[in-house]
């Protein structure tokens, strides 16, 4: 699951013409995995 979410995270920095709100709410998501994965 990991992975998928990454390349989702890649996936959105390059479609920035998402909603904002989408955007911001996938961006919260990537945060809160990186600092998951960085914390373990």
């Amino acid at each position: 699951m990991a992975v998928p979410l990454k390349q989702n995270c890649s996936e959105i920095k390059k479609k920035p013409r998402s909603p904002l709100a989408t955007g911001v709410f996938v961006f919260s998501l990537c945060s809160a995995y990186l600092r998951f994965a960085t914390g373990t």
